[in-house]
């Protein structure tokens, strides 16, 4: 799960919006669940969900064992899930070296520039 990503010099959190080409979209709602690439062509590109990729100046994970965010800067573009106007962020397994950094098992799919 991304916890929160940096665009344009703004924080961006679940429920925000960000702008896509023409579009805003909401980041997440009640009923979009969690994007695990492991699971996107089976749940969501069948389901009429597109794939796109958003440029961001980094992102943060929610360290589980003391809940405090912990950012990457490195810019980069982040994959997402987008279906009407809404989106989720897709994510993979950490790696044990990102595990250790974020102190979180999930992690963005990125795409570095």
């Amino acid at each position: 799960m991304c916890g929160r990503m940096r665009i344009g010099g703004r924080e961006i959190r679940p429920g925000n919006t960000i702008r896509l080409g023409d579009e805003t979209l909401t980041w997440g709602g009640s009923h979009v669940p969690f994007a695990r690439f492991e699971s996107i062509e089976e749940k969501w590109v069948k389901n009429g969900w597109e794939i796109a990729a958003i440029p961001v100046e980094g992102f943060a994970e929610r360290n589980h064992m003391n809940g405090e965010l912990v950012w990457d800067n490195t810019a980069c573009e982040i994959v997402i899930a987008v279906k009407g106007d809404e989106f989720a962020v897709i994510t993979r397994q950490a790696t044990p070296e990102e595990q250790k950094f974020f102190g979180h098992h999930r992690v963005p799919v990125t795409i570095k520039g």
